[in-house]
């Protein structure tokens, strides 16, 4: 029997890329728990590092980072079998946080967020790995730093690394009356602290209320600092607060650079209630996209994002005066944006009811003026629903022009957990590109066979065979037109056949007799 496959359909921008996994998604349980991708990273390879959290069967919490190949098929040469798990090295209950990742230039991964001290406070953690998944040990102490600050609670939330390779880190600090301040912590390459930064290392923005955070970080040319989040303020009603979006720009030093809005503060409270930013990203004239919620008076959450023009003034053509809303149910959230190349703002979060109810992968592109991109998905809008219930999409990277991937978690097919889910997208960047693009066969024979299999036109492709069981039996990209597979040395019994091209993957069962 000779088998042949060739490319699947044209998709358009917005569609689940089934060249992914076969479905288009790739997702990965841990402990029969609760896991979650809060952040995910592209290198320049196009393999996705995913970091996130992962509860355990006594209710600890672990960091679980994982490398998945362009085609959604673990990378089996990073960690263990893909994965790179951290656990603290206590005893009874412990929580480790994996929160936001970056690529460095030289291939490592650097990945921060937040330990539980012996005084369950806690400190800012970062894991650095080597591009093949193991702890790099010239960081930290075995590839691990966690550092305190004034042994008051601190949580990483973004990171960024500078022209110097210092690293900034921002999120929280508590300040001496526990209250959470919005913080910007900057950090030798080594994994210490750099005391030279701010006030012994760390930049933060004065509070009056408890809950105060920064979620974004970007370093801008000019080597100027900028952090958005929110902040706490005081509503009209004695001992009642609310949440106003925050942005700060801060000098190279760590000092607040006081030719950005007031004194080098932006605060912004859209309807009286609650509003956070949680991504930030620039376009081509330095103007500052941020985007959230807005809490309403009918008690929505809705998708909420403002640009900001160098100054940190809202830019009047954008939406409504600087400002667009979106709602489409109860509960709209953005996690995630990014400027694209074309200038589009491509964003990424959450769509549906408020828990327990159900709620879905969303991905909303926007025009540069703010209105829908209606060239995308439905409208401007994609949402994906899984298997029901709660789906969240924490992070958004962009692959090329073509590719988009997003993070976060999803109830999986069985409907018992929520675990790790990268969903894959097509994108259309300038180029109104279609994936994939023109037919490819490839030929597989014998089949049934006992010593070994032909593979026809299959230069460059990659290729993997899996038992029936899942276990991964060959791997190999292909260099020459016809490969010969040797399962001379392999059971009898049914396996996968894997092979991805530059534009689609396809499988097979084959059977070894």
């Amino acid at each position: 029997m000779i088998f042949s496959f060739s490319s699947a359909k044209a998709q358009g921008a917005g569609d689940l890329y089934t060249g992914f996994n076969g479905t288009g998604y790739y997702m990965q349980d841990f402990y029969n728990n609760i896991d979650v991708i809060n952040d995910i990273a592209v290198q320049e390879d196009n393999k996705i590092v995913a970091v996130g959290v992962s509860f355990t069967a006594a209710w600890s919490v672990e960091v679980n980072i994982i490398r998945v190949m362009p085609d959604g098929l673990p990378d089996v040469d990073f960690g263990t079998i893909g994965v790179v798990n951290y656990a603290p090295p206590v005893t009874g209950y412990y929580e480790a946080h994996a929160i936001t990742a970056i690529i460095k230039d030289d291939g490592k991964i650097l990945v921060a967020g937040g330990v539980l001290n012996e005084n369950f406070i806690f400190d800012f953690l970062m894991i650095q790995l080597n591009p093949d998944g193991s702890f790099d040990s010239d960081f930290g102490v075995n590839g691990i730093s966690t550092i305190s600050i004034n042994q008051s609670a601190s949580l990483a939330m973004d990171i960024a690394i500078d022209d110097n390779g210092k690293i900034l880190l921002t999120g929280t600090v508590a300040n001496a009356e526990g209250m959470d301040t919005p913080a910007v912590v900057r950090i030798n390459a080594n994994g210490t602290l750099d005391t030279s930064f701010g006030n012994n290392g760390v930049a933060q923005v004065p509070v009056i209320h408890y809950d105060n955070d920064f979620s974004s970080i970007y370093i801008q040319p000019d080597g100027k600092i900028l952090a958005s989040g929110h902040i706490s303020i005081e509503s009209s009603t004695p001992f009642l607060y609310y949440f106003a979006a925050l942005v700060v720009r801060f000098n190279a030093d760590g000092s607040f650079d006081n030719t950005f809005g007031t004194d080098g503060i932006v605060v912004h409270n859209q309807n009286g209630w609650d509003d956070e930013f949680y991504g930030m990203d620039l376009n081509d004239d330095g103007e500052i996209i941020c985007g959230g919620f807005t809490k309403t008076w009918e008690d929505t959450f809705d998708m909420f994002m403002m640009k900001f023009d160098t100054d940190g003034h809202p830019v009047p053509d954008f939406g409504d005066n600087g400002v667009v809303i979106l709602r489409k149910q109860p509960y709209n959230v953005i996690y995630d944006l990014v400027v694209q190349s074309d200038n589009k703002i491509l964003t990424c979060g959450t769509i549906g009811q408020f828990g327990p109810g159900d709620t879905d992968f969303a991905l909303v592109r926007f025009l540069q003026n703010g209105e829908l991109d209606t060239s995308f998905g439905n409208d401007g809008i994609v949402i994906t629903d899984f298997f029901g219930e709660q789906d969240e999409a924490n992070s958004l990277a962009l692959a090329g022009n073509n590719k988009i991937y997003v993070g976060g978690k999803s109830l999986n097919s069985a409907g018992n957990n929520r675990d790790f889910t990268i969903a894959c997208y097509v994108n259309d960047i300038s180029t109104s590109l279609s994936l994939p693009v023109g037919p490819r066969e490839i030929s597989v024979y014998p089949n049934p066979a006992s010593g070994f299999f032909n593979i026809d036109d299959c230069k460059n492709a990659g290729m993997r065979l899996f038992s029936i069981d899942g276990k991964l039996q060959y791997s190999a990209t292909i260099s020459q037109e016809q490969f010969r597979l040797d399962i001379s040395n392999l059971p009898k019994g049914l396996y996968t056949l894997v092979i991805n091209t530059e534009s689609d993957v396809k499988s097979t069962k084959v059977v070894v007799e």
